[in-house]
């Protein structure tokens, strides 16, 4: 795609952990200056944590984390349901792989709608988008029919779009007020790169194309998709989505990263985000999740890394250092352009109002010299946002580069 403005809402995250308690007993501070301006929820207070047992709430965690971002100016909020509590399960002991017994099978009906009015009611104007379902592809979190998650998506849309739960005018919300402003995903598939994801995704929207309400929204978690190939991954998404009456529906990759730790290469890691986000950015997504801040195996942007060999880097890692920067490239710039040439260089230009341009420039699998595409660039920025003077050429590698013609930030 060309012509893409970048939103300040395309950079999401996971912020696993900032509320107690936390998996691996770190509690890590919040990531005020990263330059993210939305939170998906998920793990940090799924529906189990929330309603513990039927009708005893514990608001406590939601609360401490909706308070720590709002005030480093997160404006948006995603809630993803699933967790499912084991007194609202059908199988409340139940196996589901990796996650907890009992969640990953489908809830009763009654107790899931009473859970969802009172989190529509109370988070009324705070938290805008509902997220249908967790990678129901998978078995660790889902192991109920097509057609028990389309109920399930059905009392979503209907609890969360209700104005007597929740409207908005003039700035105040609250149940019953005015225009409803929430908007509901589907189930984020993982993933659209593999032929089981799109085959699920498939037949998820041929459900939905029977009677009754479609999704504002079209979440996928782009998961195995290589930086350089996500742009066919999510134009077939698009052309999908599009052949099922949802072409105003934005897309969104609600959850991402490089995957499970594998090194302590964090050059690669950094690499690996920065080329990610400007391609999905340029393909026409309209938010990006990472996944996540303080995993202890996920895309770690700060704190130690749990894959092998050991990482004991402490603090924040040149990724979440990387993800900043990328923040202040791309938010608010228009990307005209992606494309790489015979060698695997690729080049993204990006520009901004009153004159401003610059090329992104990266070749994944080498390092070169390269001539400056345009004699109107004259310094380049580093992944640490380090300005330098620009000659004639400049060397190309796995990381990333910003040419500019002047200084826009």
């Amino acid at each position: 795609m060309s012509g893409v403005v970048v939103p300040p809402d395309y950079f999401g995250m996971h912020v696993q952990c900032v509320v107690a308690p936390c998996g691996d007993g770190v509690l890590y501070p919040y990531p005020s200056g990263l330059g993210f301006t939305t939170v998906r929820l998920w793990d940090t207070t799924p529906w189990a944590m929330l309603e513990p047992s039927r009708g005893v709430f514990d608001w406590s965690g939601l609360d401490s984390l909706v308070s720590q971002a709002t005030a480093s100016g997160v404006t948006s909020f995603v809630f993803t349901l699933g967790g499912v509590p084991a007194w609202a399960s059908s199988n409340g002991s139940g196996e589901c792989g990796t996650s907890t017994p009992g969640q990953c099978y489908p809830p009763d009906i009654r107790s899931m709608d009473g859970f969802l009015t009172t989190f529509v009611q109370r988070e009324c104007g705070v938290v805008r988008y509902y997220e249908a379902w967790n990678e129901p592809n998978l078995s660790d979190f889902w192991r109920g029919s097509d057609a028990q998650l389309l109920t399930i998506f059905q009392h979503v849309y209907s609890i969360a779009k209700d104005p007597a739960n929740c409207g908005c005018s003039g700035g105040a919300c609250s149940p019953g007020g005015g225009a409803n402003p929430n908007q509901v995903l589907t189930p984020s598939v993982n993933t659209i790169s593999a032929d089981s994801g799109r085959q699920w995704l498939a037949n998820w929207l041929a459900l939905v194309d029977k009677p009754g309400p479609k999704p504002d929204i079209v979440s996928f978690h782009g998961y195995e998709s290589q930086p350089e190939t996500v742009q066919q991954d999510v134009a077939w998404l698009r052309s999908l989505a599009d052949a099922h009456g949802l072409k105003n529906a934005e897309i969104w990759d609600t959850e991402a990263s490089w995957g499970k730790e594998q090194d302590a290469a964090e050059k690669t890691e950094t690499s690996w985000l920065m080329r990610s986000y400007v391609l999905q950015a340029a393909s026409g997504l309209s938010r990006f999740y990472w996944y996540a801040f303080g995993s202890c195996s996920w895309g770690a942007l700060y704190g130690p890394s749990c894959g092998y060999p050991p990482d004991h880097q402490q603090g924040m890692r040149e990724a979440g250092t990387a993800y900043s920067t990328m923040s202040k490239w791309l938010t608010g710039a228009t990307i005209e352009g992606c494309s790489s040439d015979d060698e695997q260089t690729w080049s993204c230009t990006l520009t901004r109002p009153n004159g401003y341009k610059a090329v992104m420039l990266w070749n994944a699998g080498s390092t070169k010299q390269a001539r400056v595409p345009d004699p109107v660039l004259v310094q380049y920025r580093d992944w640490q946002d380090t300005k330098s003077s620009l000659g004639t050429t400049v060397t190309v590698s796995p990381m990333p580069i910003l040419l500019e013609n002047e200084s826009a930030f």
